[in-house]
């Protein structure tokens, strides 16, 4: 049995969307417009972001650094789309805003050498020692 705060993958077409759902919410109130994506042809998936599904402590801590990296790492696991959407609710929508705005959102899907340091700065943001720029561009990707 599928719990609300289990996050879903749904469907399998070329194209997907990426479903963010909503402060203090759970990819439950997201899963039955993946469940409509996914009859209409598409990969609909819908992340638990982090500070939810848990106790009200754990998103007390939850900052906005930790939405975002969360929304840009569900983003880069769909490596491989022909397209993505983005699709959000009350916060979830904040955030995919803020994907969108992003230039290598906006530019189409990066190349395999962009996916991988897209990864990389993901996973070390915030770290000291990052090689990032003050803009969040990293220095070695156009």
């Amino acid at each position: 049995m599928v719990g609300p705060a289990d996050p879903f993958v749904l469907g399998e077409g070329p194209d997907a969307c990426l479903l963010l759902h909503g402060l203090t919410g759970s990819p439950a109130e997201m899963r039955p417009v993946g469940e409509a994506l996914a009859a209409a042809g598409f990969r609909a998936v819908g992340p638990l972001l982090p500070g939810h599904g848990t106790t009200p402590e754990d998103l007390d801590i939850t900052t906005r650094a930790d939405l975002v990296q969360a929304a840009e790492s569900a983003l880069l696991s769909l490596e491989g789309a022909r397209r993505i959407f983005l699709c959000g609710l009350s916060v979830g929508g904040l955030l995919a805003i803020h994907l969108a705005a992003r230039p290598w959102v906006r530019e189409g899907l990066p190349t395999s050498r962009r996916w991988r340091c897209l990864r990389r700065r993901s996973s070390s943001r915030g770290r000291p020692g990052s090689s990032q720029t003050s803009s969040g561009a990293c220095p070695r990707c156009p």
